[in-house]
């Protein structure tokens, strides 16, 4: 049989306007990146609350569906 299994759980987060989607909830800042083809020197951070998280590559998170993060040119945010 192909297709997804019926046990996978699908998570879609945006990258800056990128839809990325993911067949796993936990994943690394590294994940993300690749996902995104962003560059690994790049700053990666997560929109909450009214403020920002970096998230560092070897960072493991759990994503929740839509959640928002935004890759900058390294050194963007201190």
């Amino acid at each position: 049989m192909g297709g997804h299994s019926a046990t996978t759980t699908w998570v879609w987060i945006l990258v800056g306007e990128l839809r990325i989607e993911f067949d796993h909830t936990v994943v690394t800042g590294q994940e993300i990146k690749e996902r995104a083809s962003v560059p690994l020197d790049w700053d990666l951070v997560r929109r909450r609350g009214g403020g920002v998280e970096v998230i560092a590559n070897d960072r493991t998170l759990e994503v929740k569906e839509g959640e928002r993060f935004e890759a900058l040119p390294p050194g963007t945010v201190s």
